[in-house]
């Protein structure tokens, strides 16, 4: 179940008939938007469930993708899937030994960038902090674990 956005597609539409609180994960995309868009389509899904009023608005958090964690992520898993094509065709390319050992220091380097980049790709969590009002995300630092 989808709702127009200001993504420029289908906006995930969560829940919002249970008084929990929900943290939605954002969509890549959403993270690579300059920020005066992310907080219109924040907005958006703050105050509304499709095209009826979010019931509690208080109890949703945004996690929203960190730009520069989500291009060293692409970058990292660029480099992997092109380092197992390498080694699937090693015969046809005629590695050498060193070339084969250069290949897996290459993985291993590249397999960590990506799981730091997935530990730190949703480091920021934005809160409806005024429920009666406009949105506004509540950016101040906060204390995290690393």
């Amino acid at each position: 179940m989808s709702a127009p956005s200001s993504l420029g597609r289908e906006a995930p539409i969560v829940r919002h008939t249970e008084p929990l609180f929900l943290v939605a994960y954002m969509p890549f995309d959403f993270g690579t938007q300059a920020r005066s868009g992310r907080e219109a389509a924040a907005k958006e899904i703050f105050e509304n469930y499709g095209s009826a009023p979010r019931k509690y608005r208080n109890g949703l958090g945004l996690a929203v993708p960190a730009a520069d964690q989500i291009e060293s992520l692409r970058r990292s898993v660029r480099y992997l899937i092109a380092i197992e094509r390498v080694r699937d065709k090693s015969k046809q390319h005629n590695l050498t030994d060193v070339q084969r050992s250069q290949l897996k220091e290459q993985e291993a380097t590249r397999t960590a960038e990506a799981e730091s980049s997935l530990l730190k790709l949703y480091a920021e969590v934005w809160l409806c902090i005024d429920r009666l009002s406009t949105f506004r995300p509540d950016t101040r630092p906060r204390n995290t674990v690393d």
